[in-house]
């Protein structure tokens, strides 16, 4: 745990995931109430450490009221077991209710529809599911307050708007102190790594979110932004402006890919080159094939509602082509 500034703490969850081992939580002390922004891993030794943590602060959980910046099973994957004992839980819409399971649909709906879509092998998302905490999380039951980009919150000394981060996920959000000029920025943007962005269906266009969200951070008076992963950034718009570059980049190489002929986003997948190594596609760990395949999925989206690509279906595949 570690104070950032005046009542505001850092508090670190780790976890046994091959994916992600650590998150950065955060508890803004107030009066009468606080607010802890994510939850951490479904597990009971992070369950644990956050307890540990209010304990140090003074904190008792019925005080608390939670804000949850997305769906990811790091963020909010303890949310269902300390629901009974929090003063509210605050969550936007899509995301809240994927959480919850009021859609009557789960994250394993999207994954297996979506593996269709990009003409990913069965036998890739059979390895995942053993590989990976993607599947995992609380049943999810328990109710939340819907909150809208534009709200405020107050707490203790502090001012909060709640902004739009849409990309990372159909709906993330954080917030930025409006006095004080910092934010909370969840998975918008990271240091040391890009954020994935995963196509989840066709009403959400991810990559055009991302960069959208990326701009709109670019716009704020920000003197420092406190994401959950990698540490603080003290130069929000250089990050921004890099994490722009490296998806740019990354679209390019895939047109590049995609004039060679027609395929799914598996089929570029395959034949591109991954990471600083440059490795081929099937020596990729199955937890990264299929955020590799995600991000390819929602760049061709993005190409293809621009008008650059054509898309067809065939076999319940999308198959993409330059459009002459």
């Amino acid at each position: 745990m570690k104070l950032l500034r005046r009542d505001i703490y850092a508090i670190t969850l780790h976890s046994a995931s091959k994916i992600t081992k650590e998150i950065q939580v955060y508890l803004i002390k107030g009066r009468d109430e606080h607010l802890l922004i994510d939850i951490g891993f479904h597990s009971a030794s992070a369950a644990d450490e956050l307890c540990t943590a209010l304990k140090q602060l003074n904190v008792e959980l019925k005080d608390v009221r939670l804000f949850l910046t997305h769906l990811h099973v790091d963020h909010c994957g303890n949310a269902q077991h300390f629901a009974p004992c929090l003063k509210e839980i605050l969550a936007s819409e899509w995301d809240g209710c994927m959480i919850t399971h009021k859609l009557n649909k789960t994250t394993a709906h999207y994954i297996r529809k979506n593996r269709l879509l990009a003409g990913i092998p069965r036998s890739v998302c059979v390895k995942l599911k053993s590989e990976s905490e993607i599947f995992e999380g609380g049943d999810g039951v328990f109710a939340f307050t819907l909150i809208h980009a534009h709200e405020r919150l107050n707490v203790g000394d502090y001012t909060f708007e709640v902004i739009d981060l849409a990309g990372h996920s159909p709906q993330q959000i954080g917030l930025y102190e409006i006095n004080e000029h910092f934010m909370f920025a969840a998975d918008s943007v990271l240091n040391q790594i890009y954020p994935t962005i995963n196509f989840w269906m066709e009403e959400f266009s991810s990559m055009q979110d991302n960069f959208d969200t990326l701009k709109r951070i670019c716009d704020f008076d920000c003197e420092i932004v406190y994401p959950a992963h990698y540490g603080p950034i003290s130069d929000i718009k250089e990050r921004c402006m890099q994490t722009l570059d490296h998806h740019m980049k990354k679209g390019k190489y895939l047109l590049d890919v995609a004039k060679q002929g027609s395929g799914t986003a598996y089929d570029f997948a395959m034949r591109m080159q991954w990471g600083r190594q440059l490795n081929r596609f099937d020596r990729l760990s199955c937890p990264q094939q299929w955020f590799a395949c995600m991000e390819l999925l929602a760049h061709l989206e993005r190409f293809y509602h621009l008008g650059i690509l054509s898309r067809e279906l065939i076999d319940g595949h999308w198959y993409y082509h330059i459009k002459e």
